[in-house]
């Protein structure tokens, strides 16, 4: 039997469990921006893995959360993603607070414009 081991899972891991309560993250599907949540739990607490196959990913944390999907006219830019897809979870440097403002204005806007 073949065992494959990632030596980045140990950070991959870490990086889950450092998740908090408020955080915003932009989910990413290979460089491709596809959506931003908030975290309604802390990682640690809410860690869990779904061995069935019942969702997309067996690793969550956070759940159930709302996501939104990343649209540039609401929320004026698209983050920039790495160059290459990231695996697990990465911080955004630049951008972070062009990220956290844009989710601040969404937060306001009325849910009649928001949901079109």
């Amino acid at each position: 039997m073949i065992v494959y081991r990632s030596s980045k899972s140990p950070n991959i891991m870490w990086n889950l469990m450092r998740i908090q309560t408020d955080d915003l993250v932009i989910g990413i599907e290979g460089t491709v921006v596809k959506g931003i949540c908030q975290m309604a739990k802390n990682g640690w607490e809410s860690y869990h893995y779904d061995y069935r196959g019942v969702y997309s990913y067996a690793q969550t944390v956070g759940f159930p959360v709302e996501w939104i999907d990343w649209d540039p006219i609401i929320f004026g830019f698209v983050p920039t993603p790495p160059a290459q897809s990231v695996s697990g979870i990465a911080g955004l440097v630049n951008q972070h607070q062009a990220v956290v403002d844009a989710w601040n204005k969404y937060k306001q806007t009325p849910s009649v414009i928001k949901n079109g």
